[in-house]
Protein backbone atom coordinates (compact mmCIF):
# COMPACT_ATOMS: atom_id res chain seq x y z
CA UNK A 1 0.00 0.00 0.00
CA UNK A 2 1.33 3.52 -0.83
CA UNK A 3 -0.45 6.97 0.31
CA UNK A 4 -0.16 10.09 -0.82
CA UNK A 5 -1.28 12.53 1.62
CA UNK A 6 -2.44 16.59 0.28
CA UNK A 7 -1.08 18.67 3.08
CA UNK A 8 -3.11 21.91 3.36
CA UNK A 9 -1.64 24.11 5.53
CA UNK A 10 -1.16 27.99 6.72
CA UNK A 11 2.17 27.53 8.28
CA UNK A 12 5.80 26.63 7.86
CA UNK A 13 6.32 22.71 8.73
CA UNK A 14 9.61 20.78 9.36
CA UNK A 15 9.25 17.64 6.94
CA UNK A 16 12.49 16.01 8.46
CA UNK A 17 10.80 15.87 11.92
CA UNK A 18 7.29 14.46 10.27
CA UNK A 19 9.29 11.99 8.48
CA UNK A 20 11.56 10.87 11.62
CA UNK A 21 8.16 10.79 13.42
CA UNK A 22 6.44 8.57 11.22
CA UNK A 23 9.46 6.23 10.24
CA UNK A 24 9.58 5.80 14.01
CA UNK A 25 6.65 4.17 13.89
CA UNK A 26 7.26 1.85 11.41
CA UNK A 27 3.97 1.67 9.33
CA UNK A 28 2.63 -1.39 7.61
CA UNK A 29 2.78 0.65 4.30
CA UNK A 30 5.33 0.56 1.08
CA UNK A 31 5.51 4.30 1.07
CA UNK A 32 4.43 7.57 2.45
CA UNK A 33 3.96 10.84 -0.24
CA UNK A 34 3.06 14.03 0.54
CA UNK A 35 2.08 16.62 -2.24
CA UNK A 36 2.38 19.97 -0.32
CA UNK A 37 1.95 23.73 -1.84
CA UNK A 38 5.03 25.98 -1.22
CA UNK A 39 3.23 29.11 -2.02
CA UNK A 40 -0.17 30.28 -0.71
CA UNK A 41 -1.54 31.04 -4.12
CA UNK A 42 0.09 29.48 -7.15
CA UNK A 43 1.47 26.27 -8.43
CA UNK A 44 4.89 25.72 -6.74
CA UNK A 45 4.41 22.05 -5.27
CA UNK A 46 6.67 19.86 -3.58
CA UNK A 47 6.46 16.12 -3.53
CA UNK A 48 7.80 14.48 -0.45
CA UNK A 49 8.81 10.97 0.59
CA UNK A 50 8.99 10.55 3.62
CA UNK A 51 8.77 6.84 4.61
CA UNK A 52 10.77 4.51 3.70
CA UNK A 53 13.53 7.36 3.22
CA UNK A 54 13.21 11.58 2.52
CA UNK A 55 12.94 12.77 -0.69
CA UNK A 56 12.00 16.00 -1.69
CA UNK A 57 11.36 17.18 -5.37
CA UNK A 58 10.30 20.52 -6.11
CA UNK A 59 8.70 21.60 -9.20
CA UNK A 60 6.43 24.84 -10.05
CA UNK A 61 4.26 22.76 -12.36
CA UNK A 62 2.58 25.59 -13.72
CA UNK A 63 5.48 26.71 -15.21
CA UNK A 64 6.56 23.62 -16.31
CA UNK A 65 3.08 23.16 -18.09
CA UNK A 66 3.22 26.70 -19.97
CA UNK A 67 6.78 25.49 -21.21
CA UNK A 68 6.19 22.09 -22.49
CA UNK A 69 3.54 21.94 -25.56
CA UNK A 70 1.31 19.17 -23.97
CA UNK A 71 -2.07 19.90 -23.50
CA UNK A 72 -3.51 21.08 -19.81
CA UNK A 73 -5.96 18.29 -20.24
CA UNK A 74 -7.51 14.61 -21.04
CA UNK A 75 -9.87 13.42 -23.57
CA UNK A 76 -10.93 9.91 -23.25
CA UNK A 77 -12.48 8.01 -26.01
CA UNK A 78 -13.82 4.66 -27.11
CA UNK A 79 -12.09 2.73 -29.50
CA UNK A 80 -15.48 0.51 -30.89
CA UNK A 81 -18.96 0.73 -30.29
CA UNK A 82 -20.99 -2.45 -29.47
CA UNK A 83 -23.91 -3.00 -30.94
CA UNK A 84 -26.72 -2.46 -28.37
CA UNK A 85 -28.12 -6.00 -28.90
CA UNK A 86 -24.93 -7.54 -28.28
CA UNK A 87 -24.33 -10.10 -25.51
CA UNK A 88 -21.21 -10.72 -25.78
CA UNK A 89 -18.09 -8.87 -23.58
CA UNK A 90 -15.40 -6.59 -25.24
CA UNK A 91 -11.93 -6.37 -24.32
CA UNK A 92 -12.14 -2.98 -25.38
CA UNK A 93 -11.00 -0.94 -22.67
CA UNK A 94 -11.14 3.41 -22.29
CA UNK A 95 -8.08 5.15 -23.02
CA UNK A 96 -6.11 8.64 -22.19
CA UNK A 97 -5.29 10.54 -24.92
CA UNK A 98 -2.95 13.56 -23.76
Amino acid sequence: MTIVAFVRRKSIFSHEIVANYIQKLKPKTLAIFLLVNEQSRGTNFSFISIFPQILKYQCDWGLMCRMSKQNDFVTTSRSTRIPEDSTVRTTDFMTLIP
